[in-house]
Order: C-alpha cells, then sequence, then structure tokens
C-alpha cells in the first residue's frame, strides 16, 4: 500500500485512489457526476482524471449525449492498464487465470494435485508452468504486469508469509519471494476467503460497504468487507470462523481440537460422520445420493449439516451485523440445496434484531471468486506504485 510522507502528498494521492476507485465500480463516469458522487472540487477532478489519464489507467470514451446541452465526455478503465496473473493455491486443485483491469477473466486453466504432498517449490514450478500456458493463450501482445495468489490458512500477506496451513503441511513459508523469483513479477498473497468475498461481491454486483461470507468447502472460514476493504484482525486471523468451538466433546478437527464448527460443516467431516453409518461412503456425491434416496441416517445427517450452518450464519450475523451474507465455497457451490435447506433452519434460529434487516445470498462465482479477488488486491497494489510514480 502507499505510503503517506507529507500530509499534502497523502491527500493527492488519497483522492486519486477514491476517484479510480470510483471510476472502476461504477463505469462509466463524467468528470460531472465524479464531482458530484465524491464532493470534490471541477478543478481537483478535471486535474486528477488528468493524471489517470497520463498514468494510462483511464481512458476517455465516445461523446455521450444527454439532449441537453453538449455530449458528455464519459471516463473508463483502460481493460490491459494492469493484466494480472492470479493462483488459487489449494491442497487438491490449483485453479490460475488472467484477469484484466475490468475484472473480466480473459483466459483459465485448472490442474489436479496428485500428490498430497506437494512442497511450495512444486508448487513454484507449476505456478510458472501455468503462466506461460496461459500467457501463450492470450490474444494478441499483452503483457502480465503483476501476480496474485490466495493460499488456505493463515496468511501475513504485508510479510508475503503463509504462517500455517495444515491442509498443505505448510508453516512459515515466504510464498510470495518462491513465486515472485518464480515468476519474475510483483507477487500478492492472501488468504483464499479474504480473496474469495471482494470476488462474490464482484459477481453478485454488491456494493462493498457491509458483506461478509462463509465458505464451506473441505475447510470453514469466514471474511468481512467493512467500506470496501477486509476486516483482517491484529495478526490476520479474522474470520476464523471454522475453528470456533461448538461441542466442547466432538470430533478431532484438523487444528488438533475438538468440536470446532469445521467439524460439523467442514465436507471432510461430514464424510466421517457419514462412514460412521456406512463404511461404503467414499463422497459427497454418494451421500447426498442417499439423502435424494430418502435413507434415514442420510437424511439426518444432511439436515444437521444445514442446521449449522444456520447456525453459522446466526453467529457471524450477531458478530458483524453485516447488511448482506453471502454463502459459499465449494460445498454450497457443488450442492447448492445446502443453502436452501440452511434458510429453512434459520428460520428458527436468526436473533431476533437481525429479521428484516439482514440479506442472505448463494454464491454466484461458478469458482472464480478467489481469482477475481487476488487479481483485485494484485492490480490495486499495482497501481497504487504506478500512480505515485507518476504522480509524483
Amino acid at each position: 500500500m502507499i505510503q503517506p510522507t507529507q500530509d499534502q502528498a497523502y491527500t493527492k494521492i488519497h483522492n486519486t485512489r477514491v476517484v479510480l476507485d470510483l471510476i472502476r465500480e461504477k463505469r462509466p463516469l463524467s468528470r460531472v457526476e465524479i464531482a458530484r458522487l465524491t464532493g470534490m472540487s471541477s478543478a481537483t477532478i478535471t486535474r486528477i482524471v488528468s493524471d489517470l489519464i497520463r498514468t494510462g489507467v483511464v481512458c476517455e470514451t465516445t461523446p455521450f449525449s444527454t439532449k441537453v446541452g453538449r455530449k458528455a465526455i464519459l471516463l473508463d478503465i483502460v481493460s490491459d492498464a494492469a493484466l494480472c496473473f492470479a493462483v488459487d493455491i489449494a491442497p487438491s486443485l490449483l485453479r490460475a487465470g488472467i484477469v484484466d483491469y475490468k475484472g473480466e477473466v480473459l483466459c483459465q486453466r485448472e490442474y489436479a494435485i496428485v500428490c498430497r504432498e506437494h512442497t511450495p517449490q512444486q508448487y513454484a514450478k507449476l505456478v510458472h508452468k501455468s503462466l506461460l500456458e496461459l500467457c501463450a493463450a492470450l490474444p494478441g501482445e499483452k503483457e502480465v504486469v503483476c501476480a496474485g495468489a490466495t493460499v488456505i490458512g493463515i496468511v501475513d500477506h504485508a510479510a508475503g508469509m503463509v504462517r500455517f496451513a495444515p491442509q498443505l503441511g505448510w508453516k512459515e513459508v515466504p510464498i510470495a519471494a518462491l513465486l515472485e523469483e518464480a515468476l519474475s513479477l510483483p507477487v500478492a498473497i492472501h488468504n483464499d476467503v479474504d480473496a474469495q468475498i471482494l470476488g462474490e461481491a464482484q459477481s453478485l454486483g454488491l456494493d462493498k460497504k457491509s458483506v461478509a461470507y462463509l465458505s464451506v468447502g473441505k475447510g470453514v472460514g469466514s471474511s468481512m468487507l467493512l467500506d470496501g476493504r477486509v476486516v483482517e484482525g491484529d495478526s490476520d486471523i479474522c474470520g476464523e470462523i471454522g475453528h470456533t468451538i461448538i461441542e466442547l466433546q466432538g470430533l478431532q478437527c484438523s487444528c488438533g481440537r475438538r468440536g470446532c464448527l469445521q467439524t460439523f460443516i467442514g465436507e471432510n467431516s461430514v464424510l466421517q460422520r457419514a462412514r460412521m453409518k456406512d463404511p461404503a461412503i467414499k463422497s459427497m456425491r454418494q451421500l447426498v445420493a442417499c439423502y435424494h434416496e430418502g435413507t434415514p441416517w442420510a437424511r439426518e445427517l444432511i439436515e444437521q449439516t444445514a442446521t449449522y450452518l444456520a447456525v453459522a450464519i446466526n453467529n457471524l450475523g450477531c458478530m458483524h451485523n453485516p447488511q448482506t451474507i453471502i454463502l459459499g465455497g465449494e460445498l454450497i457451490r457443488s450442492y447448492p440445496f445446502l443453502f436452501e435447506l440452511a434458510q429453512q433452519h434459520l428460520g428458527d434460529l436468526l436473533y431476533e434484531p437481525l429479521r428484516g434487516n439482514l440479506q442472505l445470498l448463494c454464491t454466484k462465482s461458478r469458482g472464480m471468486s478467489g481469482i477475481l479477488g487476488i487479481a483485485q488486491l494484485s492490480q490495486e497494489r499495482y497501481v497504487d506504485q504506478l500512480i505515485e510514480d507518476n504522480i509524483f
């Protein structure tokens, strides 16, 4: 992020960032509209827009007729100004894509991770391979200028470190430095769920003022957007709702403790409970098939899972009081009927003051929310530096 050197310089950069964010969010916009929405003077907007055009991140579009007065010249984002190579690093899958500055995924690929004990160095090699393959698929002579990676676990994005990722078997891994060496690009890293909330909000067209996100897959996590920024906590572990304890003597969690929320709604734990009833169950697909066939124990287990999903939604609402909660993650995306069941159970469980004030939405990102989110974060960092270098 940009560090202020003096009050005047900081104010100038801050105002430039505000205008650029507004154009990205509500494009295309006229200078008059930007002045009205920001409260800045017309002279200030003219100067900032000129700086952004000179920097190469904003352009003027074809004049638009309002049928009153002269045609308005609208401002838009230059889509190729900050092409980002983005990757999701997970235990069984690496998802990669190239995203332009307007948030469009230009190309994408997925790579199955066969060996569950992949080292960080092996992941870096695979990420480099995916960059070469995706760049070869880009149309024209487009140039990738920055990169971003999401990682499941506790991520110190400022230091570029994965502090603790039990599902990957990583601890104190300098993943940003490894990827920068492999890619020869500046790399931003972030926790997967914190990146996903940005992509989910983009996919759903939400105002980012007050949004919470609950991600349910093999693991369980949450995140919160407040005034467009991810709430991170003191040591980057804000949102670890999957490790809040629900039952003291419950199943053992991957973190080593017992009774975490993750052991009630995480996919691996749900399957573990299913195998206690029927050892032949190997996958969620089999379990869901038993549920739809009316198998009593399967219906009881799925209903229990949906109940604890509703508990998690209620707790998230009570903790953060967001305008909107998005329910997503691999499990919800693959089996959206779980969202509907959770909604039904929420009717009896939701805290009364939240009723009528909380919007609950299901993911629509099709698995690309992490790619979209980390691209936003990486592009923001790259463009911040570009603005600072070009304005001063």
